[in-house]
This record gives structure tokens, sequence and C-alpha cells, in this order.
């Protein structure tokens, strides 16, 4: 939903349907967009950036990997977000830009053989914040903010 500060009105940024759901809504630091993790049947869970009209401006996933929790970098050109491609929860990150409808190569931020959820950037983009699990529980802990030093993540399956 959309809120008019003014008058406070409510609008839907997409329409309702009972087959695809929505979670972990992301506004890019200038505001203009919108990542998300987007459900749709199959068991499908992909990464997905909406314009403000709530139309697909990019896909920035499409695969049978479960990707959830997308957040932006202050820099508004890196998305960060929890995936399994490699079969254990991990950070990952890739430079979008929805204007041009354009992913670039998806990067491990993380690589924990327990697993890694829920990332964030702190404002200096110094740090990546995210969830850890250990044998423990969840911890909460960070890793440099470094994309070009990430290395690129195995492909996942695609859908068939």
């Amino acid at each position: 939903m959309k809120v008019d500060l003014a008058t406070g009105v409510l609008t839907a940024l997409a329409p309702a349907h009972p087959d695809v759901h929505w979670s972990y809504p992301a506004v890019s630091p200038a505001g203009r967009w919108i990542a998300a993790s987007r459900w749709t049947p199959g068991a499908f869970l992909d990464v997905v950036v909406l314009d403000g009209a709530g139309q697909i401006a990019v896909r920035v996933t499409e695969d049978r990997a479960l990707d959830l929790a997308p957040t932006w970098a202050p820099d508004g050109r890196t998305l960060l977000w929890g995936s399994d491609r490699t079969e254990v929860p991990n950070i990952v990150a890739a430079e979008v830009d929805p204007a041009a409808g354009t992913v670039g190569p998806v990067r491990m931020a993380t690589n924990l053989v327990t697993g890694a959820a829920y990332p964030s950037v702190d404002p200096a983009s110094a740090w990546v914040y995210f969830s850890g699990y250990h044998a423990d529980g969840w911890e909460v802990e960070r890793a440099p903010f470094t994309p070009s030093a990430w290395p690129i993540a195995p492909s996942c399956r695609r859908r068939s």
C-alpha cells in the first residue's frame, strides 16, 4: 500500500491476487524504487523491483532459489538479500539499475556454512549487518561492505 501523507489515502501498489504474495518491501534511498520479495505459484520466491506505480521495473531473480528480504545499500545501486542458491542461506548482492532494467552479476557477501539472512548496510557503507545462524541460535553479525571484492555467486537452477 502507498499512503498519501497529506490525505492519509491508501492506494494499492499492485493488484491483489490470491496466488501472489508480497513481503519485505524496501524503498530505495532516493525513494523512487521498491524492492520486495514476491511469492508466485510453483513455490517461487524471487526479488523484484517496483516503480512508484507498482509496476515491475526489473526482476532481480527468477530462479529456484528462495530469495528474500532485499535491502538497498546507501549508494542506491547495490541491492542485497538472503538467498539459499548455495543450498545454505547466505547474503548475496548485485548492482541493480531499475531504470535500465539491468542486474549485474550476483555476488556472495557471506558464505557461512550455517546460514545468514536479513541484511542491512550501515549509513557509511562500511558494514553489512545480518542475522547469522549457528548451533546455538541466531546472532547479529557484520561483514565488510566491499561488493567489488565479493566473489561471483554460483548460478542457480533456472525455472523449468
